[in-house]
């Protein structure tokens, strides 16, 4: 019995089941809109189906710096579903695929976290700006091309904003660009996650 015959399991349907596990700081209602749009795609193309399981994983501080889900694809789909993943979706560098005990690295784009300082600004900074019109001036000056906001976390002593795309440099580049036009982003500093 060769490899692909135990994954299968048995399979009554002869699916083999794909753990896709994300390199991404995803909180779990970002993770589960992925999973969504992964399972559409796989749907349409008929390749393949979600297989149930899925989880963000938390550190102890409960900052997301991982996730999770399961897929059952068709084996001869399993290069299409991998080439997919890392061109259609924004999967960053750091993922895998893990089908049994064999692990495949996926991803192709960086992340860039943008940590907001909440606690040293004046008060007036906090009350008179909107952390969402703050994030859609970010993205808009970022433009797709160079990543996307995808994620955040927020935390007793501010905010991380998670964006990903081809390049951390050009990342941050464009985003040390419109920083200082932007009060809650006064006193910010950038880490690469991806």
């Amino acid at each position: 019995m060769g490899i692909l015959d135990k994954l299968l399991r048995k399979n009554a349907r002869n699916e083999l089941a794909v753990t896709v596990a994300l390199n991404a700081r995803y909180q779990p209602i970002d993770r589960s809109a992925y999973v969504e749009l992964t399972e559409r795609f796989l749907k349409e193309k008929g390749w393949g189906r979600l297989g149930g399981g899925e989880g963000t994983m938390l550190s102890p501080e409960g900052v997301p710096v991982a996730c999770d889900f399961d897929i059952l694809i068709s084996p001869d789909k399993l290069e299409d579903v991998t080439a997919a993943l890392d061109k259609v979706f924004f999967v960053p560098k750091g993922s895998r695929l893990v089908i049994g005990d064999e692990e495949r690295p996926i991803g192709q784009q960086e992340g860039l976290a943008l940590h907001l300082n909440g606690t040293d600004l004046p008060r007036e900074v906090y009350q008179n700006n909107d952390i969402n019109a703050t994030i859609e001036k970010l993205e808009a000056h970022l433009g797709e091309e160079r990543g996307r906001f995808l994620s955040f976390w927020q935390h007793a002593q501010g905010a991380a904003l998670y964006f990903y795309g081809p390049s951390y440099a050009d990342m941050k580049a464009a985003l040390e660009e419109v920083i200082p036009d932007l009060p809650l982003c006064e006193k910010s500093r950038i880490e690469q996650i991806a």
